[in-house]
């Protein structure tokens, strides 16, 4: 009884001790920031089992079986049950630790903090203005606008508006070393001008919020030409990579096919029926109550699906009659006929998949092709940087399905650059248009 009452005892003063009250009264000269004491407080039951597990674990398995047993039985026994409990308790301790490290990792990754829901319901979400964030050693800076960079100045010198997600945004690399930071340091040094690319990319966004994104923001910018960053995920269901944690709505438009979404739903009100076997319960009670086994579950099936989870989704975009490339041109024509409204160029960038760029994939270059076709009947300038990322290091370009490397961003900056001055005359140095019509409103 005494064993277990310290137990009890270390348990209750590790949960007291890692309580906000006594950190805030304990910190020296307010070393512990009130960010540090929430995630230590999420974090008290994982530390506490940790500092408290050794000690049950010698009572459950060392002191209780072996009373029953006569003297000469123990101590022919105490080699084997050290050793089992040895084992036993090195993995339980692994599993622990493992938790531990995995609460703590996404305690860290406190990006969601830079997000608020939107006024606007085509948008639903947006980005919280002037706020840092970190994850994976990467610090995320929020200007004024709401966009990832450096402040923007509301002047005339924005000459190309690039509206994107999470590729655009430049997950996982330095905003330094971001396609667009890159072009727009290069034009600032060619022209002279500050802020030539502004770049308007959030997580989770697909073609439908991205031409909300124009159609906001273009008025105050100003720029010359417009750029729709397609990765091809947009045009799959947007609630399948929302970057909201709780319930959304976004209109019914801006699902691209409202039955695949149907029958989505249906599949996963299926999965959520009870289950039997024993394997069955211990995923299911694994996906519930573990860090550790969601994050390893998620990492093996991306690893296992890395090159196919979107074939699917490619394999719509490649066929021309699909729901999604009818939608997608309702978007492209729609927002086309707003910039030639306002006297502003349009152009497509078109990213591929990680698992495109894999050898022999059935789906490597179909839907590029499908896509440019859908851009050439509307008269807007495409551009397709899946043989430029091929030709170039390929798959090593990426460091996920979809995101690019520091090194697939030199890449791009490259290609992009060279091709918007090719491409579009206004944005040569030499270049005079006439006055955006958007001046004269204002």
């Amino acid at each position: 009884m005494r064993r277990i009452a310290v137990v009890v005892g270390l348990t209750a003063l590790c949960w007291a001790a890692l309580s906000p009250v006594f950190l805030r009264l304990f910190s020296p000269d307010g070393a512990l920031t009130d960010h540090t004491i929430a995630v230590l407080r999420r974090l008290r039951a994982e530390i506490s089992l940790c500092l408290v597990a050794p000690f049950s674990l010698w009572i459950a398995l060392a002191v209780w079986p072996l009373r029953s047993f006569s003297p000469k039985t123990v101590k022919r026994l105490r080699l084997p049950l050290f050793w089992l409990m040895s084992v036993f308790f090195g993995l339980v301790l692994l599993g622990l630790i493992g938790e531990l490290f995995v609460a703590w990792n996404d305690s860290q990754a406190d990006h969601m903090k830079a997000y608020r829901l939107c006024d606007n319901p085509r948008l639903a979400y947006e980005h919280v203005p002037s706020v840092e964030t970190k994850e994976k050693g990467v610090l995320y800076r929020i200007n004024a606008m709401g966009f990832r960079g450096e402040e923007w100045p509301l002047d005339d010198s924005c000459r190309v508006m690039i509206a994107g997600d999470s590729v655009l945004y430049g997950y996982y690399v330095p905003q330094e070393k971001t396609f667009w930071s890159i072009i727009d340091q290069r034009a600032s040094e060619k022209d002279g001008l500050s802020g030539w690319l502004h770049a308007l990319g959030v997580n989770g966004y697909g073609t439908y919020q991205e031409c909300e994104l124009i159609r906001v923001y273009s008025p105050i910018l100003k720029p010359r030409v417009v750029l729709l960053a397609v990765c091809l995920n947009d045009a799959d269901d947007p609630y399948e990579h929302i970057n909201w944690p709780g319930d959304i709505a976004l209109p019914p438009e801006a699902v691209p096919n409202p039955e695949l979404r149907r029958q989505r739903l249906a599949a996963k009100e299926q999965a959520g029926q009870p289950v039997t076997g024993m394997l069955s319960l211990i995923q299911r009670a694994g996906r519930r109550y573990s860090r550790l086994y969601r994050y390893v579950e998620g990492r093996v099936y991306m690893l296992k699906h890395q090159n196919t989870f979107y074939n699917d989704q490619l394999k719509r975009l490649s066929d021309p009659d699909s729901p999604e490339i009818h939608w997608m041109g309702e978007q492209f024509e729609t927002i086309q006929q707003f910039c030639a409204a306002h006297q502003m160029e349009l152009g497509v960038v078109i990213f591929p998949l990680r698992c495109q760029l894999t050898e022999n994939h059935p789906f490597a270059t179909q839907p590029q092709i499908v896509i440019k076709d859908l851009c050439e009947r509307l008269g807007c300038p495409a551009l397709d940087l899946t043989s430029t990322l091929a030709d170039t290091g390929g798959v090593r370009n990426f460091v996920d399905y979809c995101h690019l490397s520091v090194k697939g961003h030199e890449v791009v900056a490259d290609k992009l650059y060279s091709w918007l001055l090719s491409q579009f005359e206004s944005l040569k140095p030499s270049s005079d248009p006439a006055p955006n019509p958007m001046d004269q409103n204002n």
